[in-house]
C-alpha cells in the first residue's frame, strides 16, 4: 500500500518560512499545493494524448484526502475513455450558459456576415463543423486560451492540411473578435497566432510569353481530340478575358446579338444540381464585355 504523508497545517507551512508553493504528495498524481499565503489545493497530474496536464479538486480542507481521491477515481474513468477532464469541466460549465459556448458564439459570428455569398457560407460552416467544433466547440469562450487554438492547429497540420490550418487560423481570430464585442470576453486570445501555422507554400503557373501566343492559338485551333464547344470556349476567353464560371453558367439571356453586347449579372439563378451556377461577375458586380465580331463567331457555333 502507498504510504500517506502526513497533510500539511497552518503550524507545519508557516508562511514565512515558504519561499516558492510547496508540494505535499499523497498517491500517484494526486497531490496538495501550499502556497506561500498558506492557501491548500487539491491537484491531480494526468496524461492524455501523450501530454502531461493537472486539474485543480478544490481547497484543503473543504476538499478532504477522501473527497479528492473520489474525484480522482472519477477522472481516471475519464481518460479510459480519452476524455479530457479539463475539457469535460468547462463543456459542463459552458452547458449552464449555452450562449457563452464557442459553438453558439460561432454560429453567431456566422450568421451575422450577410454579406457572404451562400457558396462562401457553406464551404466555412463545413469547415468549422469538420476541424473547430469537434475539438473546442463545447467550451465555453471565456475558457479558452492561446493554448487551446494552438494545439488545434497544430493538429490540422499534421493531417498536412496547411491551407486548411491557416485560414483556420484566421477564422478563429475574427470568431473570438466577435466575442469580444459581444462583450463576453475581455481580450482575443487567438489574436497573435500569425506565427503558429506554417505558411502553405503557393505554387503559381508560369506566365505564357508573348512570342509563343501565335503557337497557343495553333495548337487550340488544331484541338480535336474533346468536344468542339472546349475549343470555342477557350478561344472566346482569350479573347474577352472573362473567368471560366463566368462563362459555363452564362444564359443565353445575357446576351444581346443585335448589339453584340455580352452582360454578365452580379447572380444567376441556380441550376438544380449544377454546383455554383448561381455564380454571376466577380464582387457581385455585372460586368459589360465589350463587343467583337471573333466574339460574335465563337459565339454562334455549336
Amino acid at each position: 500500500m502507498t504510504p500517506i504523508c502526513p497533510l500539511p497545517t497552518q503550524k507545519s507551512a508557516p508562511s514565512s518560512l515558504l519561499i516558492n508553493p510547496l508540494k505535499s504528495p499523497i498517491l500517484t498524481g494526486l497531490y496538495l499545493l501550499v502556497k506561500p499565503g498558506g492557501s491548500r489545493h487539491w491537484y491531480l497530474k494526468y496524461r492524455i494524448s501523450g501530454k502531461e496536464s493537472r486539474i485543480a479538486l478544490g481547497a484543503y480542507p473543504a476538499i478532504s484526502l477522501s473527497d479528492a481521491r473520489q474525484q480522482r477515481e472519477g477522472i481516471r474513468k475519464m481518460l479510459a475513455l480519452n476524455i479530457n477532464p479539463v475539457q469535460q469541466r468547462a463543456a459542463e460549465r459552458g452547458s449552464r450558459t449555452p450562449e457563452k459556448v464557442f459553438k453558439n458564439v460561432a454560429l453567431a459570428w456566422h450568421k451575422s456576415n450577410r454579406k457572404w455569398s451562400q457558396n462562401t457560407a457553406d464551404r466555412l460552416l463545413a469547415s468549422l463543423n469538420n476541424h473547430i467544433f469537434p475539438v473546442i466547440g463545447n467550451l465555453p469562450v471565456s475558457e479558452l486560451k492561446p493554448r487551446h487554438f494552438i494545439d488545434l492547429l497544430k493538429g490540422i497540420e499534421e493531417k498536412g492540411l496547411l491551407e486548411v490550418a491557416s485560414r483556420t487560423r484566421q477564422h478563429l481570430s475574427n470568431i473570438m473578435r466577435h466575442a469580444v464585442h459581444q462583450e463576453l470576453i475581455d481580450t482575443n486570445p487567438a489574436a497573435n497566432l500569425g506565427c503558429v501555422t506554417t505558411p502553405p507554400v503557393r505554387r503559381h503557373y508560369p506566365a505564357l510569353p508573348l512570342e509563343r501566343l501565335p503557337e497557343l492559338l495553333e495548337r487550340i485551333g488544331a484541338y480535336h481530340q474533346g468536344r468542339e464547344l472546349t475549343r470555342h470556349a477557350v478561344l472566346l476567353m482569350l479573347h474577352v478575358f472573362i473567368r471560366s464560371s463566368e462563362l459555363r453558367f452564362a444564359r443565353w439571356s445575357e446576351i444581346d446579338f443585335t448589339n453584340r453586347v455580352w452582360t454578365i449579372p452580379a447572380t444567376r439563378e441556380p441550376i438544380i444540381g449544377v454546383r455554383y451556377s448561381g455564380r454571376g461577375a466577380k464582387m457581385r458586380m455585372p460586368h459589360i464585355v465589350p463587343p467583337l465580331r471573333t466574339v460574335h463567331r465563337h459565339s454562334e457555333t455549336d
